[in-house]
């Protein structure tokens, strides 16, 4: 059985239809024109927000049969389709983990599947605005951890980004070893990412860092 879910719809539509792989159950996701791309937020693990544009998350979970999905992002993409569809939380990915667990995985699915896992630990138990009181169990802390050690030395695409590379050897408390990798750097370009990370790094702290508040950089280049 084909496991990605299928669309329905056009880009003139309000609505765009996406298709449970597993039950066939339909759900409408609502097609947004996007008058300006601002970023509201943009987190060091690559969490974004965007209030007025649409971000495609690739996990999904079918409110009929409960199973949950990859969004096959070519697909997406060829079909045209700008869509907002919901982000699952951290207790819902470590259940979709866990059925992915039965199924075989593409590189592609692993690499997306633990970023999101990344990010929503992060978002949950790390990122300090939320003023959060929610403690990790142990059972988190070591999904945490085997989730960067599969993004340090399986992802192709983390490997290919040294900052990115870099901000999840910080968030793993391989502090030394991110210094090592920024120190001399002099990509002036970034310089706005990698120095709070540097910064972060000397000072033995692992929580992600917000790069960009209502669309301003918080650091300077």
């Amino acid at each position: 059985m084909d496991k990605n879910p299928t669309f329905i719809g056009s880009p003139e539509q309000m609505y765009t239809v996406l298709v449970c792989p597993f039950c066939g159950d339909r759900k409408e996701i609502l097609n947004l024109i996007c008058a300006g791309g601002l970023i509201e937020e943009l987190w060091s693990d690559t969490r974004v927000i965007m209030p007025y544009m649409p971000v495609i998350f690739p996990i999904q979970k079918c409110k009929h049969c409960g199973k949950y999905y990859f969004i096959n992002e070519e697909q997406y993409i060829n079909v045209d389709i700008d869509a907002f569809v919901e982000r699952l939380s951290f207790s819902q990915l470590k259940e979709a983990k866990v059925q992915f667990g039965s199924q075989a995985l593409t590189l592609w699915d692993k690499e997306k599947m633990y970023m999101e896992i990344l990010r929503g630990y992060n978002e949950t138990f790390r990122c300090q605005y939320n003023d959060r009181t929610d403690q990790p169990t142990g059972e988190d802390v070591m999904l945490f951890y085997e989730t960067i050690d599969w993004l340090l030395h399986e992802s192709k695409e983390v490997k290919k980004d040294y900052i990115l590379y870099s901000e999840i050897l910080r968030e793993g408390g391989y502090f030394q070893e991110c210094i090592n990798m920024l120190n001399g750097v002099t990509d002036q370009t970034n310089m706005w990412i990698i120095r709070p990370i540097l910064e972060r790094a000397k000072n033995g702290d692992t929580n992600p860092v917000l790069l960009i508040k209502s669309g301003k950089k918080l650091a300077n280049d």
